[in-house]
């Protein structure tokens, strides 16, 4: 494999364009489903009563409004989360315990930038881990190793082929890992077409802290049209209804963390209903538990009244509790959200979660 930062072979000039048929053709490998995640220790919980729904459908439509917080005793300011959440800004929580997930559109249309030609399938497809990126695409038969060059940056990646950038180039979505990215020619997946290669590039991540980065997608550039798809997608429902109807949300302190129990309706039974339609986002000051392609809608999101140690948070899916109308089981979320003690009062302690709270 072709790895950043070690000799690179000198790239010959090619007698026609290296991307004919460069991604295209031939059908793809289906890459393995997640896997399950655990559970979490316990901690004295404090019952919140969810009003989603109350304004607007749980649009977050309107201005600010105050309501009790079941820990305080003291109103807490309610904002629209369109208005206030900085999900730009914002890192994406991989879900602990959480093999793999994988691009969900397997056709994506042409995105700028990254030279899609019409017809012929997806232009390019990825997986995501814990640990790493994998991209994947098809490539014309007879492209060799000698003909790749990649240069890996902290924040950026380019591969050329033949001496030409290629479409795996840009600013990346997370922190890389450069002497960990590598490019690599296969042959193709059994069963499929023997009329094309693979080329395959492995993005290593370098996110810091016990919690994996969520990335999304491998560019940046690429983060709109998944952001697209997810509010695109027919299966997702609205927030309202990843709720037991009477049950609310839980949470508890320590002098180092908050935990929060969401527990969710019969619509998120599995792990893989859990990584397809939820979504957990944190940044030094805020947080919000939504659903894929609903930010403006959030299940839980707000202002912390302390800063967060965002590389320490995580969340995962664990049995709960209660049980629904019909006495079925139910799943639940479990958020760790790790404080920043030198920024909280004495022993760590927050008179609250929120300070403000999204809707």
């Amino acid at each position: 494999a072709a790895r950043s930062g070690g000799s690179r072979a000198a790239a010959p000039k090619p007698a026609s364009s290296p991307f004919a048929g460069l991604f295209g053709g031939g059908s793809k490998p289906a890459p393995p489903p997640p896997r399950a995640g655990g559970g979490v220790g316990g901690v004295g919980f404090v019952q919140r009563k969810l009003k989603l729904g109350e304004r607007g459908g749980g649009n977050g439509g309107g201005g600010g409004e105050a309501r009790g917080g079941a820990r305080s005793g003291k109103a807490v300011r309610s904002l629209p989360a369109r208005d206030h959440w900085e999900g730009e800004r914002a890192r994406y929580v991989w879900r602990t315990g959480c093999g793999q997930l994988r691009c969900e559109t397997e056709s994506p249309p042409p995105v700028e930038g990254h030279g899609a030609e019409s017809g012929g399938g997806p232009l390019f497809w990825w997986r995501e881990t814990a640990a790493e990126v994998v991209l994947t695409a098809r490539t014309r038969r007879g492209i060799d190793l000698s003909s790749l060059r990649l240069d890996a940056r902290e924040a950026s990646l380019d591969l050329e082929v033949d001496g030409i950038p290629s479409p795996w180039s840009g600013a990346l979505c997370g922190r890389a890992l450069p002497a960990g990215c590598s490019a690599a020619v296969l042959p193709p997946a059994q069963g499929c077409e023997a009329d094309h290669s693979l080329l395959q590039l492995t993005v290593a991540k370098a996110d810091e802290g016990p919690s994996a980065r969520y990335w999304r997608a491998p560019f940046r550039d690429l983060l709109p049209l998944v952001e697209a798809r997810e509010r695109l997608a027919e299966h997702a429902p609205r927030g309202s209804l990843l709720h037991t109807p009477d049950s609310g949300w839980q949470s508890g302190q320590t002098s180092d963390a908050f935990e929060v129990l969401m527990p969710l309706s019969a619509d998120v039974s599995t792990v893989e209903d859990a990584d397809r339609l939820l979504r957990v986002a944190v940044t030094a000051r805020s947080v919000s538990v939504h659903v894929a392609g609903q930010p403006d809608a959030p299940l839980l999101a707000g202002e912390t009244h302390g800063k967060l140690l965002v590389g320490g948070c995580s969340w995962r899916l664990a049995r709960s509790k209660v049980r629904g109308w019909r006495g079925e089981p139910l799943q639940q979320l479990e958020l760790h959200l790790a404080k920043d003690t030198a920024s909280a009062g004495p022993g760590g302690h927050w008179p609250d979660l929120f300070s403000t709270e999204y809707s």
